[in-house]
């Protein structure tokens, strides 16, 4: 993901500035930042990813293991599905607030990560991590 990183900036700045492909690394390679600029956000990124993958594991395979004791053998395909949503759901804690981060960082809204969590939760609550 870190390796393709630099692509997902391109495509955050298209998005958030409107445009095309060759004028979005332009800008990001004439940024103060140079050639740096393309791995703005991959902090937060690589963080929350790693952790959202832990705690993705951890919570299926708990909850696996509460439901394989509880159901009976025709139900296991079915909870083990529910047990993955769930899993996911749970990730998503981890996930999303890095992600929203990353792409703030990348089109240049915070000229830093703290500057960007501070900012977020003073002038928009904490609520706004997960939006």
């Amino acid at each position: 993901d870190v390796a393709m990183h630099p692509v997902d900036t391109v495509k955050t700045v298209q998005q958030a500035s409107g445009l095309g492909p060759m004028a979005a690394i332009r800008s990001i390679r004439s940024s103060p930042r140079g050639l740096a600029a393309f791995y703005e956000g991959v902090v937060p990124y690589a963080i929350s990813d790693g952790l959202s993958g832990a705690v993705k594991f951890a919570a299926y395979e708990k909850l696996k293991r509460m439901c394989d004791s509880r159901v009976s053998e025709e139900w296991i395909p079915a909870t083990r599905f529910a047990c993955a949503a769930a899993a996911f759901v749970a990730c998503s804690v981890v996930l999303v607030p890095g992600e929203l981060l990353k792409q703030r960082l990348q089109a240049g809204m915070y000229p830093g990560l703290l500057t960007g969590i501070g900012s977020i939760w003073t002038k928009e609550g904490p609520r706004a991590f997960f939006t």
